[in-house]
């Protein structure tokens, strides 16, 4: 552990972060997890957008910078063996001109031949530049368009009869002739001949593709295809060695050659790009192969982190007809994908409402200073000075404003034991249902399903919560957000609030009882974000207008003074 905080320390270092080294330490980060932030995980230690931005600037170019010296000093390592000078010279295209299908090739030649195929692939991706020669003609993948090559996503565009001949037509090079010649032979391929293989077809699909590199995808049906094409052209060869799909039943993962040769290749091309952006979502990158193989992840709590993150971003579509079906709750929703109930389920629910509600990230962030200011102030204008005595005594500032809406938006009622009849809450327990307070953190648990048994009795439904532990507001030691009796521990007040409200609306549920008139408030002043669901309160709507007014006021003296 000592190591991995010297590389950190270094890191923050040539950043000029130094001061958050204690934070990495106390969180347990290793160099590993360091290299996986993202702009959400950083919002959690650095808050305010204009050091969040900095720091992100410096980090990525740090690593940038890093990837991009390794690269350079690969590239100096590799010797190919022939004197053209060219680095994208293929060391094959000799072979390729003399090399008929019934030569005689030793298995040496095999062997020299994928080394060097291999040298020459690996290097033209760390370069970036990705030109084969085959048949003494250059393909430059960069003039390549959909109307000369077909797409990927378009093999329908291709005749039947070139369909078929997909795999033929790949064989019609060096190593193609090679594998023919020697199955003609034998008859049979070994384990060494079906990776060749793989790899000549994966290269030969990234070659007719026209997506950008981080897009580059092969269909299930498309793998289907080829490895029905390989058993047609080498009879002994069965279909289910290049490619097996995705088994809903048992629950099996893709497997086969080809799938793994593919996903090898994706991760050399990953570890190529500097920076590969993330690509905005879209139901029509959504494909039913990869959607059930990614519902397979969720289902298991114990898969790797960056693959769950992954896998809840394919079944966007498919997990939000769930969670609007009539009468799916929360708990079931839970109980469906278990990875939920880990330390960092709520990044996935951030990561819904990212999707969702795109336009409305950044609202909390830029708006809640000004806002706090203005509840502030009209909070001293419109109360006493006991009740303003009450929120100001050991309360931070920029939890006052928060804290000020139980007292302006005080007609809060609660169904009462299942029945039409209803109860006027106090502003204790309005403030209390807007933030559990706990005192020990030992007793987090036990409180909330004492919570949740009176709640229960009363017939009432048991929402997401904000819970504080400590003695005041000014000797906070923990901040979470509960949801099903789930905890996700959050770094500070401010963010809590963002992130439970960002919870709510990912997860379709509503807002705990007596805070319903408070949050809808947050969410129309704030995030001015209305939804269909919303509940009408005349208490937000004579508030909202209120502060209007006020706004106009200050806006008309500032215009008389000038």
């Amino acid at each position: 552990m000592e190591g991995e905080k010297v590389k950190i320390a270094k890191v923050l270092k040539e950043i000029g972060f130094s001061q958050l080294l204690d934070y990495f330490i106390e969180e347990e980060f290793t160099f590993e997890s360091f290299r996986l932030l993202n702009t959400e995980a950083i919002r959690e230690f650095l808050p305010k957008a204009g050091p969040r931005l900095l720091f992100w600037n410096k980090y990525t170019k740090y690593f940038q910078d890093l990837q991009n010296n390794q690269n350079q000093k690969k590239k100096q390592k590799v010797v190919y063996e022939s004197d053209n000078d060219d680095p994208v010279y293929d060391p094959l295209v000799d072979t390729n001109e003399v090399l008929e299908i019934g030569s005689t090739v030793s298995e040496e030649f095999v062997k020299k031949e994928t080394e060097i195929q291999d040298v020459f692939y690996e290097t033209s991706i760390q370069k970036g530049d990705l030109s084969f020669i085959f048949q003494n003609e250059t393909l430059d993948l960069s003039t390549l368009s959909k109307s000369s090559t077909p797409s990927q996503k378009d093999h329908s565009s291709v005749t039947p009869s070139d369909q078929e001949s997909s795999v033929s037509r790949y064989l019609s090079t060096a190593q193609g002739s090679i594998l023919c010649n020697k199955y003609k032979r034998c008859n049979t391929f070994e384990d060494k001949d079906r990776n060749l293989l793989a790899r000549i077809i994966i290269y030969k699909e990234y070659e007719a593709s026209t997506e950008p590199d981080q897009k580059f995808r092969i269909s299930a049906s498309r793998f289907h295809k080829l490895s029905e094409e390989i058993s047609k052209k080498f009879p002994t060869e069965s279909p289910e060695i290049y490619f097996t799909p995705y088994n809903s039943v048992t629950r099996s993962l893709c497997t086969g050659k080809l799938w793994n040769c593919f996903n090898s290749f994706k991760r050399q091309l990953k570890l190529s790009q500097v920076t590969v952006p993330e690509e905005d979502y879209s139901e029509d990158n959504e494909n039913p192969e990869d959607v059930q193989e990614s519902l397979s992840v969720l289902a298991n709590s114990d898969a790797p982190w960056t693959k769950v993150v992954n896998s809840w971003r394919i079944t966007y579509k498919h997990r939000q007809d769930i969670l609007y079906a009539s009468g799916t709750t929360v708990q079931q929703y839970y109980e469906k994908f278990p990875v939920l109930k880990s330390e960092n389920g709520h990044q996935l629910l951030l990561n819904d409402f990212d999707i969702k509600y795109k336009d409305y990230s950044e609202k909390f962030t830029r708006k809640w200073r000004a806002f706090n200011k203005e509840i502030i102030k009209f909070a001293r204008s419109k109360l006493g000075s006991n009740e303003c005595g009450r929120v100001n005594a050991n309360t931070p500032n920029e939890l006052r404003g928060f804290l000020y809406l139980p007292y302006l938006l005080p007609n809060a009622y609660m169904p009462k034991n299942n029945t039409l009849k209803r109860i006027r809450l106090s502003r204790a327990e309005i403030e209390k249902t807007l933030i559990t307070f706990i005192q020990e953190g030992n007793d987090i648990m036990e409180v909330l399903r004492q919570d949740n048994e009176k709640l229960d009795e009363m017939g009432i439904p048991i929402h997401p919560r904000i819970i504080f532990v400590g003695r005041s507001y000014l000797k906070l030691s923990e901040i979470y957000i509960e949801v099903n009796l789930t905890l996700y521990k959050i770094k500070d007040a401010l963010t809590a609030i963002d992130t439970y409200f960002k919870v709510v609306m990912a997860l379709n549920t509503t807002y705990a009882g007596g805070a319903k008139p408070i949050w809808t408030f947050i969410q129309h002043y704030i995030y001015e974000l209305k939804t269909e669901r919303d509940t009408s309160y005349t208490s937000v709507n004579v508030l909202l207008t209120e502060l209007q007014s006020e706004k106009s006021v200050e806006g008309n003296e500032s215009n008389s003074d000038s």
